[in-house]
C-alpha cells in the first residue's frame, strides 16, 4: 500500500496517476475508429469516411503525445489540462454529426475529472464541457438539415435538443462536483485525523526515548542531535548523487522519526555499566553491546501496532545494525558493506558524530577539524566512503548543531 506525507503530497501523485490511468483508457479507445470503420464496410450504418480518418487523425497522435506527457513532463497539472481538454475536443467532435448520437458521452470528460478529486478543475471541465456540447449542437443541427433529416430549421434543431441536453446536464454537473467535493473533503479529513494519531504517536516514541535518558545523562541531547546529523547526511547523500532512488523526502523523514530510538536497547543495560564516569572494561564493553539487539527487541515488542510496518521495520535494523562497520568489524552480526541497511549506515556516522563532537564524563568534546580528520581515515573501514563524503561536505551545519548553547 502507498503511503504518503500529507494530503497534498497524496494529491500530487494522485495527478500523475490518474494521468496515467486516462492514457491507458485512450489507448484502449484506439479501437473505436476500427470498429467504426467495420460497420461501414459491413454497411451497418452510414457515416462519412472522411469524418473518420479525421476523427483518427486526432484521437492516435493525442494518445501518443498524452501518454509521453503524462509519464515525463514534470508538470503534471499542465498534462491533466491537457488531456481533458483534448477528450472534450474529441467529445465535441463526436457530437457534430448527424448521424452520430452521443446523448451519455457529454458527460464523459466531467466524470473522468472527478477523479483527480478537485472541485475547481472539475467545476472548469463542467463549463467547458457545456459549451462543448452546445456548439457541437449547433453543427450537428446544420448537417441534419443539410441531410434533409426532419427539421424545420438548424435554429429550432439546435434550441430544441439544446435545452433537453441542458437539463440532462444539470444533473451531470450536480453528480461531478458532488462526487469531486465529498472524495476531496473526505481525503483531507482523513489526513487531518491521521496527523493528530501521527501526534500522539510521536509522542509515545519521545517518551520511550526519553526512558533512556532519565538513567543516561548525556543521551537525551544525543538522541535530537543525531536525528538532525542523519537528516543532513542524507539529503547531502541526495545532492552528491548517491541513493537517490532510496532517499526520498519520505525515507528520509522516516530515517529521522526513527532515529531517537536507536539506543533504546541501553534500558537493559546496568546502571554501574551505563553510568560509569570512566571508560569501559573490556567485560563491561561487551555487557554494553547488548544494547544494540536489546533495542531491536523491545522496538519488536513494543511498538507493533503502534507504528507502520515502514517505521517499525527501519526502527529495528537502525537499533540493530547501527554499530556495525563498512569492513565488517562491527557487532553484534560483524555484517559488512552494502548488507548493513543504509538507514543503519547513515545512523552509524550520527552516532560517532555525536560521540566524537560532545563533552562525555569521560572525555572532553573533540574539535570538528579532528573528527573529520577521524572521518578521513576511516573511510572504507568504519564507514561507506559516500558516507564520509557527505559528513565532510556537512562540516559548517555539523559544527553548528553540535556546540549550539
Amino acid at each position: 500500500m502507498q503511503h504518503y506525507i500529507n494530503d497534498e503530497e497524496f494529491f500530487k501523485k494522485n495527478l500523475s496517476h490518474i494521468n496515467k490511468l486516462t492514457g491507458k483508457i485512450l489507448a484502449y479507445a484506439n479501437i473505436a475508429p476500427v470498429l467504426l470503420a467495420c460497420g461501414i464496410f459491413l454497411k451497418l450504418y452510414e457515416m462519412p469516411l472522411f469524418w473518420l480518418v479525421i476523427f483518427s487523425a486526432f484521437l492516435i497522435p493525442f494518445t501518443i503525445v498524452q501518454n509521453i506527457l503524462a509519464r515525463k513532463c514534470s508538470n503534471q497539472k499542465f498534462v491533466a489540462y491537457f488531456t481533458l481538454f483534448c477528450l472534450e475536443i474529441l467529445v465535441s467532435f463526436l457530437g457534430s454529426n448527424a448521424r452520430v448520437n452521443t446523448y451519455i458521452s457529454c458527460a464523459l470528460v466531467p466524470f473522468i475529472s472527478c477523479l483527480y478529486f478537485n472541485p475547481k478543475l472539475t467545476l472548469s471541465v463542467n463549463i467547458f464541457s457545456y459549451i462543448g456540447l452546445l456548439v457541437a449542437l449547433w453543427f450537428k443541427s446544420q448537417a441534419a438539415y443539410a441531410l434533409q433529416v426532419p427539421v424545420v430549421s438548424p435554429f429550432y434543431y439546435w434550441v430544441a435538443y439544446g435545452v433537453g441536453f441542458s437539463v440532462e446536464y444539470i444533473f451531470v454537473f450536480i453528480i461531478s462536483r458532488f462526487i469531486t467535493k465529498r472524495c476531496h473533503d473526505t481525503l483531507k479529513e482523513v489526513y487531518s485525523s491521521n496527523r493528530e494519531i501521527k501526534n500522539m504517536q510521536s509522542k509515545i516514541i519521545t517518551s520511550f526515548a526519553n526512558l533512556v535518558e532519565s538513567r543516561d545523562s548525556f543521551t537525551g541531547e544525543h538522541i535530537k542531535r543525531t536525528a538532525i546529523y542523519v537528516e543532513l547526511i542524507s539529503r547531502q547523500l541526495v545532492k552528491q548523487g548517491d541513493y537517490t532512488n532510496e532517499l526520498t523526502e519520505e525515507n528520509i523523514q522516516l530515517y529521522v522519526n526513527t532515529a531517537p530510538l536507536h539506543d533504546l536497547g541501553k534500558i537493559r543495560v546496568p546502571d554501574q555499566i551505563l553510568c560509569k564516569p570512566s571508560r569501559f572494561t573490556p567485560e563491561e564493553f561487551e555487557k554494553m553491546k547488548i544494547h544494540s539487539e536489546e533495542g531491536y527487541n523491545l522496538i519488536n515488542e513494543n511498538l507493533t501496532g503502534v507504528e507502520s510496518d515502514e517505521f517499525l521495520e527501519v526502527a529495528k535494523v537502525m537499533a540493530l545494525y547501527h554499530h556495525e562497520k563498512w569492513n565488517g568489524t562491527g557487532y553484534p552480526n560483524n555484517v559488512k558493506g552494502t548488507d548493513i541497511p543504509l538507514c543503519a549506515r547513515i545512523m552509524a556516522a550520527a552516532d560517532v558524530l555525536d560521540a566524537l563532537l560532545s563533552k562525555r564524563q569521560y572525555k572532553e568534546a573533540m574539535s570538528i577539524d579532528k573528527a573529520m580528520d577521524i572521518f578521513k581515515e576511516s573511510s572504507g573501514s568504519h564507514f561507506e566512503p559516500c558516507i564520509v563524503e557527505a559528513v565532510l561536505a556537512c562540516k559548517d551545519s555539523i559544527e553548528e548543531v553540535a556546540y549550539a548553547g
